[in-house]
């Protein structure tokens, strides 16, 4: 059995001092998500589904990752830059749609 389990980093997660301190808003399927979203090519996949129309393929997903997300932003207070973009790619202008 690998000491590195994902289950594993997900209840470090839910256990550090942050989440703690937030009042541990998330549950564990909520801190899976979040921590498959952001550290795994999962968010491509859904991406791409969800471009193409289809929903289903990650609804219990997707659920889990608003749920966390919106618990997190009711917890979270003061002034953060965020930064968004598409880290250089450049789109070439057919698949670009006008409007």
């Amino acid at each position: 059995k690998s000491p590195h389990s994902i289950l594993k980093v997900v209840d470090e997660k839910l256990d550090c001092n942050r989440h703690i301190i937030m009042g541990r808003p998330l549950t564990r399927d909520q801190m899976l998500a979040l921590i498959l979203y952001t550290g795994c090519d999962c968010n491509y996949n859904l991406c791409e589904s969800q471009r193409k129309g289809n929903y289903d393929k990650w609804k219990c997903f997707d659920y889990c990752l608003y749920q966390a997300i919106r618990k997190l932003s009711d917890k979270e207070k003061g002034e953060f830059d965020v930064y968004s973009g598409l880290n250089g790619v450049q789109l070439d202008q057919k698949n670009v749609a006008s409007g």
